[in-house]
């Protein structure tokens, strides 16, 4: 990961322009999940049960020799919420099938899914007016992955007091990222955009626990837990929507 930083900082410097000024962009949006990654099914392997989120972060430009071209580095935080009500009604039907009876049932999403994305590319702009420009930035890099845990549980009284949980838990990981991004700028500080980004099919790890409580007044309290483990190719990409802050 050093390394990567080290090689976006040397790209961003060596092909600039010298004498020309380091130009900085704030960078505030919305997250949406794309692909298997906004899927919320429990039979589909791939699905991510991402929904929308939220993004920011910095990006730096220096031009080059060329003109209307610039060096481009940028670090991003997006963070999408993991869960969904499909998961529930899907946890009631297991219920149901291991004669559990109807239970009061709850999902609880931990931590959401979270993606750092270091990318360095080129940036090319234009002028469509005299205070408008539009520029397209393609970029690659790579992307910290992370998300928490998932918690799906039920209890209830009869015929025997007991309390159900599944919680999964996804494993940090880290993949190749790449981007592309479309915008405007105006009056030289205000821009908004679409970037599309895309981390191909990381192997996640998942864990995965599985727990029965009971308490029978006849034979005692008992705990019963089954625990695995799955390495699982997850696509993801995202599309942000974003306003940004040029200085």
């Amino acid at each position: 990961m050093k390394r990567f930083l080290l090689f976006n900082l040397f790209l961003l410097f060596a092909f600039s322009s010298p004498g020309l000024a380091l130009v900085g962009n704030l960078i505030l949006g919305l997250s949406a999940p794309q692909g298997s990654f906004g899927q919320a099914e429990l039979d589909n392997e791939q699905a991510g049960f991402a929904r929308m989120g939220f993004a920011g972060g910095l990006e730096f430009s220096l031009p080059v020799a060329a003109p209307g071209m610039y060096v481009t580095a940028s670090v991003l935080y997006v963070q999408n919420k993991l869960g969904s009500e499909k998961s529930e009604d899907d946890f009631a039907g297991m219920l149901q099938e291991v004669d559990l009876g109807l239970s009061p049932y709850s999902l609880t999403s931990v931590d959401p899914w979270l993606n750092v994305p270091l990318l360095a590319g080129l940036k090319y702009e234009i002028g469509v007016t005299e205070n408008t420009a539009v520029h397209l930035t393609g970029m690659a890099g790579v992307s910290m992955i992370s998300a928490g845990k998932r918690i799906v549980q039920a209890a209830y009284e009869k015929p025997v007091q007991t309390e159900v949980m599944l919680q999964s838990d996804i494993q940090r990981a880290i993949a190749f990222c790449w981007g592309l991004n479309f915008g405007m700028t105006f009056n030289n500080h205000y821009n908004i955009g679409i970037r599309y980004l895309n981390m191909g099919k990381p192997e996640i790890e998942e864990k995965y626990l599985f727990s029965v409580y009971r308490n029978d007044p006849t034979l005692g309290e008992s705990l019963n837990e089954t625990a695995a483990s799955v390495n699982t190719k997850i696509p993801i990409s995202l599309l942000l929507f974003t306003v940004g802050y040029q200085f």
